[in-house]
């Protein structure tokens, strides 16, 4: 089984790519800043939000140096570790949403400390669901994983093979194929996790079907 999330170019790249814009704030730590405005213009195409700044159906190489190098310098900045957890993450990202004139996203922690099999549980349930995943590694054991350490990424698709369980990744202005067991097993203490999405009204529905209240 194979799915994978429809996505958008942005001067032939797919996607944002964080070592081609000029501003060197978000060459050297502007990773978790390129996932939120990646994620903000994939939820205006594919879910009609209104998060992003310019025309969403003329995207432009200009406006996304422009908006990434704001998302980067008011709303994720980052410490000395650059947003090196989940909850910094959420803190930023819904400060630029309720901005933009609402929160139309909850955002949900997803620790790296939880197993392999809640883990891509949680993969195949979003991707399913239509949503992208970003997605924080610290440190990994593996020198095949070298580029993604400390880096924020996007999940974007999944597929099951015989073997091994595969997900998409994209960074960098790239697609990458991985083998998830191989990226969640980091091999150190310190883990990072995964962000997961769902919009507010599905989750509303969702509880109201069980019985339950949510806070809004």
């Amino acid at each position: 089984m194979k799915k994978e999330l429809g996505y958008f170019l942005i001067g032939g790249k797919y996607g944002g790519d964080q070592n081609s814009i000029p501003d060197r704030m978000v060459q050297f730590a502007g990773c978790a800043a390129i996932t939120a405005c990646d994620s903000c213009i994939w939820f205006d195409l594919y879910r009609g939000t209104n998060l992003y700044p310019f025309d969403k159906n003329s995207l432009s190489e200009r406006d996304y140096l422009r908006y990434s190098s704001k998302m980067m310098r008011q709303y994720f900045r980052p410490g000395l570790r650059g947003v090196d957890t989940l909850d910094m993450y959420i803190r930023d990202f819904k400060k630029y949403e309720g901005l933009r004139g609402g929160n139309p996203m909850l955002l949900t922690p997803f620790p790296g400390e939880k197993t392999l099999d809640e883990a891509e549980k949680a993969v195949r349930r979003q991707i399913d669901g239509g949503y992208p995943i970003p997605y924080l590694l610290l440190r990994h054991k593996a020198k095949d994983l070298d580029d993604f350490e400390w880096h924020w990424f996007l999940l974007t698709g999944y597929e099951q093979k015989e073997d091994s369980f595969q997900v998409k990744a994209v960074s960098f202005g790239k697609w990458y194929w991985m083998d998830f067991e191989h990226l969640w097993n980091t091999g150190f203490q310190e883990k990072g996790g995964m962000i997961l999405f769902q919009e507010k009204e599905e989750a509303h529905e969702g509880q109201l079907k069980e019985g339950n209240t949510i806070a809004v």
